[in-house]
């Protein structure tokens, strides 16, 4: 993120997320994209991180998917592909729990209607980075760790994870989401000054 206040409230949540998983997965690496990608970093090191995740979570602000910075789009797009292929491959049961988790920051109203139909936990009341300190929220980062770690236990019996071809995963190219992107961004509806 190049915004410095957006950062701080992301690693106090990613802090907080990161001691409850770690409670179930003491020994498994956590991948978390705090920092984001900069100016010249190649995004081929992101797929592999990906495959390797047995879930993820997607930090979102109204410009969260953005035609003009389309990484995090790209990321999401490689992660629901993953996310059909593991699904299908789990008993009936199973296929109703997703592998992404959709944490909400601001803007709930320009979360993209594929994303809304997920349920998803809703930050827009914290205001201050100790927010995520107080039991409200910790129970919240709670049931995310419960369903973090309950995916990754799903696949892991399921023997789909982790799956041997993530050295080569790779995101999907710009032209592959490009028109879904365009879509996305053509539903946002920008609130009424004073509604």
């Amino acid at each position: 993120m190049d915004d410095e206040d957006a950062d701080a409230f992301v690693r106090s949540f990613v802090k907080q997320l990161r001691k409850q998983v770690r409670l179930y997965l003491p020994n498994n690496p956590l991948f978390f994209d705090e920092q984001g990608l900069s100016p010249g970093e190649l995004l081929d090191q992101l797929g592999p991180e990906l495959c390797r995740s047995a879930s993820m979570v997607i930090f979102f602000l109204p410009l969260h998917f953005d035609v003009d910075h389309p990484w995090c789009a790209l990321e999401y797009q490689a992660m629901l592909r993953l996310e059909q292929e593991r699904l299908d491959m789990l008993d009936a049961a199973l296929r109703n729990q997703g592998l992404i988790f959709p944490v909400v920051f601001r803007g709930e109203d320009f979360l993209p209607p594929e994303l809304a139909r997920r349920i998803y936990a809703n930050f827009d009341h914290i205001v201050s980075e100790s927010d995520f300190e107080v039991p409200d929220a910790l129970g919240v980062i709670r049931k995310l760790a419960d369903g973090i770690f309950a995916r990754f236990t799903e696949l892991s019996r399921a023997g789909i994870f982790p799956g041997g071809e993530c050295d080569t995963y790779a995101l999907p190219g710009l032209d592959d989401i490009k028109a879904w992107l365009d879509e996305v961004y053509a539903l946002r509806t920008y609130p009424t000054p004073g509604h």
